[in-house]
């Protein structure tokens, strides 16, 4: 990008690709999705020019309606994927417009949505939420349903998003608490305490000079 050669970048892209259609294991690390997901990246980085456009026009309704649509028509055809496992559906380049499609829908939905603390704070906090739910959401609440003898109820919908909603309202705490006390773990720092660490610096260089 800093070359500003769009033909390497096209490229890389293209063998990022074909490699994430050839490789079947997860690898050390999760190594294996990283062409996939660098495919994804790629899509983000060409769609800038649409997504400006979506937001400086009055089309944003139509925008989120029809991607949408699409959407759910290409789930219903391409069947259950999850990058996580490295499952593209029946048709691997299906996919791809499948997440494309999903992410102008969410873009076009939170142009219109406007301003809204919540959700502002899920969105910056998010890292944090992917990294700790994970063991209440897989772990934890299928083990207390076996236990109950209501492992079936998981299957149904309406406690599948009332379960999501009450996992996330559990990681509201923990993001604040990382937020104050270990932002670092999410790249951010803790300038307060920063400051004070370069007053104290400051003090003793004083008192020794």
């Amino acid at each position: 990008l800093r070359l500003n050669k769009k033909y390497v970048l096209n490229a890389v892209a293209a063998v990022m690709f074909i490699l994430g259609f050839f490789i079947k294991e997860k690898m050390l690390f999760r190594l294996g999705q990283i062409p996939s997901s660098f495919v994804l990246f790629y899509m983000g980085f060409c769609s800038k020019g649409i997504i400006r456009k979506i937001s400086e026009s009055g089309i944003k309704w139509v925008c989120f309606i029809c991607t949408l649509v699409v959407f759910g028509l290409l789930c219903w055809m391409n069947g259950f994927t999850e990058l996580a496992a490295r499952n593209f559906g029946r048709i691997y380049p299906v996919y791809y417009v499948e997440v494309f499609s999903a992410s102008i829908a969410i873009l076009s939905l939170s142009m219109i949505i406007g301003k809204c603390r919540p959700i502002e704070f899920l969105g910056k906090n998010s890292l944090t939420i992917m990294c700790c739910h994970y063991e209440i959401n897989r772990m934890l609440i299928p083990y207390l349903f076996r236990l109950a003898g209501k492992e079936e109820m998981l299957e149904n919908y309406l406690v599948e998003i009332i379960l999501a909603v009450a996992v996330t309202a559990l990681m509201v705490p923990v993001c604040i608490f990382v937020n104050r006390y270990i932002p670092v773990l999410t790249g951010k720092y803790n300038y307060k305490f920063l400051n004070k660490l370069t007053e104290r610096n400051a003090q003793k260089c004083t008192i020794q000079n």
